[in-house]
């Protein structure tokens, strides 16, 4: 699969609130073709996209995902604290998602970001999602993503068909061995814990991208060192 250097990190989240409608189309128009968002379960099993466990950061609400049904989290304006012109701007669904990628032809890194206790749940309800769904023909597979070894496990063995990445904010000294449990095919990490002797070895056995990478000097660095894409708030000052 031909994935692209610049990954829209949550859309163009710099620029607009994070995994939104608005993050995504921006990106889009700002050139990049793929974008990364979260992928989270509200109390009624419904495939949110958020990266937090309660919604504090975008909107100074002290609710939890894990505890709010997507009725009441859809009421949720995460667009004010951002900037006065992202009013009313809501929380999507993976449905939607879906139809905007349809629309696009955009291709997505899907990260399975279960709360804690529930990684388990959340990736078997995903899994079954995806399974369950007619993949948009003009999108391209997805990338599914997570920190969690179990949830990563189970969308594996579930959706063999698409690539699985792991995530590392550290990469550990038994990486490899790891990756073979669990079947992934690519790595994803924090590119302020990499070193260079470490990336070109990663490089050489699979994919290897970064996050989250706003700036070219450290873009181009990592380049250098064999690194495959990065993930970026900015897309705009890469493409």
């Amino acid at each position: 699969m031909n994935i692209p250097r610049i990954i829209a990190h949550r859309g163009a989240s710099g620029n607009a609130p994070e995994n939104t409608k608005s993050a995504f189309m921006m990106a889009y128009d700002m050139g990049a073709r793929w974008l990364e968002t979260d992928c989270m379960l509200s109390m009624d099993e419904q495939i949110i996209l958020h990266h937090d466990d309660d919604f504090m950061r975008l909107a100074n609400d002290k609710r939890l995902i894990a505890t709010t049904s997507l009725n009441d989290i859809k009421t949720i304006d995460i667009g004010r604290k951002f900037n006065q012109n992202f009013i009313d701007e809501r929380i999507m669904s993976l449905d939607e998602l879906i139809i905007f990628l349809q629309e696009t032809g955009m291709g997505v890194n899907l990260e399975i970001k279960p709360t804690k206790g529930m990684e388990d749940k959340t990736a078997n309800i995903f899994a079954e999602y995806l399974n369950d769904l007619t993949w948009p023909e003009n999108s391209p597979a997805p990338i599914i993503s997570s920190f969690s070894y179990d949830a990563l496990k189970i969308s594996k063995k579930m959706l063999p068909q698409y690539e699985h990445a792991i995530l590392w904010k550290n990469i550990p000294v038994n990486w490899q061995d790891i990756m073979q449990e669990i079947n992934a095919c690519s790595l994803h990490c924090n590119a302020a814990n990499l070193v260079e002797n470490m990336a070109r070895d990663i490089a050489k056995l699979c994919p290897l991208r970064c996050y989250t990478i706003n700036d070219k000097p450290t873009a181009g660095k990592l380049f250098n060192w064999g690194v495959n894409a990065i993930f970026t708030d900015y897309p705009e000052r890469f493409i």
